[in-house]
This record gives structure tokens, sequence and C-alpha cells, in this order.
């Protein structure tokens, strides 16, 4: 990304929520380091004077040398704006919705009401705390008529069948089966 969409997108997401200055994640392109500002032991530095992006956490224990508190030691991460390639914010809560909408809206996005509230409708029926069960027919209360095909039903194991791509191979597989019977 450019150093003028960076900064852009960090400070759209940032402003969510109570303290605006929501903790970010941020994936660097062709890279195995995801950076993540909610993770306790790392910080990051934003130059965007000089389009870098500085991580500041402990050792990766999967992949460097075995930290120790003898040690003493940490690692840093650095990279080019330019190599950023996507952000999210790994936890918003519910109630923080109407604030990043506005945040997206004052960006230049058009963004209707009726669609933040669809979302906000959605993620608080799922994540409600007395729901223990998700089926097609609830996600078609909760989305609207015919989001999900109501046969289809993973917890019952019942599955339709898309007749014509799959027609051909179960009469084989029926005619296998009759063979194979003892005939």
């Amino acid at each position: 990304m450019e150093n003028a969409d960076v900064i852009k997108l960090r400070d759209i997401l940032r402003k969510t929520g109570d303290n605006n200055n929501t903790p970010l994640r941020v994936y660097i392109d062709n890279s195995f380091i995801i950076i993540d500002e909610s993770n306790k032991f790392e910080f990051t530095k934003w130059d965007d004077d000089n389009g870098i992006l500085y991580s500041f956490k402990l050792i990766n224990i999967n992949t460097d040398k075995y930290p120790n508190n003898k040690s003493q030691a940490i690692s840093v991460f650095a990279c080019p704006y330019d190599q950023i390639q996507d952000m999210e914010i790994p936890y918003l809560p519910i109630k923080d919705i109407d604030d990043l909408v506005n945040n997206i809206k004052e960006s230049g996005c058009n963004f209707s009401d009726d669609y933040k509230n669809l979302i906000k409708h959605t993620f608080s029926d799922i994540l409600h705390p007395d729901r223990i069960t998700l089926s097609p027919s609830d996600i078609n209360t909760i989305i609207g008529p015919n989001s999900v095909n109501e046969k289809d039903d993973y917890y019952k194991g019942k599955y339709t069948q898309n007749y014509k791509e799959t027609r051909l191979h179960a009469e084989y597989n029926e005619a296998v089966e009759n063979n194979s019977s003892g005939d």
C-alpha cells in the first residue's frame, strides 16, 4: 500500500471504540510476520514521516533461538509501509460497530444505515449468550428467508443432492453396489 493509504486505513480502524486507539493486526506482504498490537508483549511504532512500521516483541520460540530471562533479548521487526498488505481489528465489541461505520463513512465510503443495522443485528443474534446452536432455519430467521438451504443440516448429517452434478455418479455407485451384492 502507499503511505497515505496505510495512514488513512490505520486511522479509520483505530478511531473505533472508547479509547480511539484500537489495537490492529497488520499483515505484511510476503512475510511470515504478523504484527498484532493486541498482544500484551508487542509494541509498535508507526513512523509516518519515513513510512516504516516497527514492532518490538519477545523472541519467537518456534522459529528463533530459545529465549530465556538470562539472554535479556527481544525481537525487533521493521517494514516499510508499502509492504503492508492488510489490517484488521482482531477484537471489535458489537457496541463499537457504530463508531467504525461512522469512521468508514467519514472516509468517503457509502455505507447505508440498513446495512450497518443488518451487520449489528446478525452478530448480536449469533453471539447472544443463550445461543447454543445455529441451524439453517436460525440463519434464515436472523439474516432473512432463503439465506441458506434449510434442507441441509450439518448437525443432523443430511444434505440435499445437487442432481445435475452428482446424479451420474450416484447412478454409477448404485450400479456397482448392485453388481457386487453377489451376482
